[in-house]
């Protein structure tokens, strides 16, 4: 009769545990279920056609004039003329004169991948720039996985407003023994 009451309590014991993970489903394959959160998605505030004038602590008024027409713009360069070379994070360089985008973007880059945050990203100036047009810019270049790279491409002046290039630097990546980036 013992055993049979040791028996008992322990089929008892057993299926108090093992009921409760009966109903419970086995973790799904690889590294299991997405945990980011849901993207923000905000409407955008209506930009003005006009130039804002804002009071400062330091310095009053100022004026801030906005560009429209960027998509997912990333970077800017300021040239010497007072123009603003603006990098798209999609792939495209634009140039801001006199607070209007020029609507024809800037050709002559590289091929450029513009997948989740990877795209046309920093632009700088060389510190001879007025002399030489060199102007540096990192990008991910189309390849499996994106990686950041660096290039330098020479701007030059535009030969009338309609034309504009970006012609690539006379520097020879394969005489450094480097594929051109």
């Amino acid at each position: 009769m013992t055993t049979r009451l040791v028996a008992f309590a322990s089929s008892l014991t057993t299926l108090a545990f093992i009921a409760p993970l009966a109903g419970q489903q086995a973790p799904a394959a690889g590294r299991g279920n997405a945990t980011a959160p849901p993207p923000i998605v905000w409407p955008s505030p209506p930009i003005p056609d006009g130039p804002i004038s804002l009071e400062t602590g330091l310095v009053r008024p100022i004026k801030i004039t906005v560009t429209k027409g960027l998509n997912q713009p990333w970077s800017m360069a300021f040239l010497p003329d007072g123009s603003i070379l603006v990098t798209e994070r999609g792939g495209r360089l634009r140039l801001v004169r006199n607070g209007v985008l020029d609507p024809t973007p800037i050709a002559g880059l590289p091929p450029i991948q513009a997948q989740g945050l990877a795209g046309l990203m920093d632009i700088q100036l060389h510190p001879q720039f007025s002399t030489n047009s060199l102007i540096y810019f990192t990008y991910h270049k189309p390849q499996a996985p994106a990686r950041p790279r660096q290039h330098r491409r020479r701007l030059r002046p535009p030969a009338g407003e309609a034309t504009r290039r970006l012609l690539a630097s006379s520097r020879s990546h394969a005489a450094a023994g480097t594929a051109a980036s």
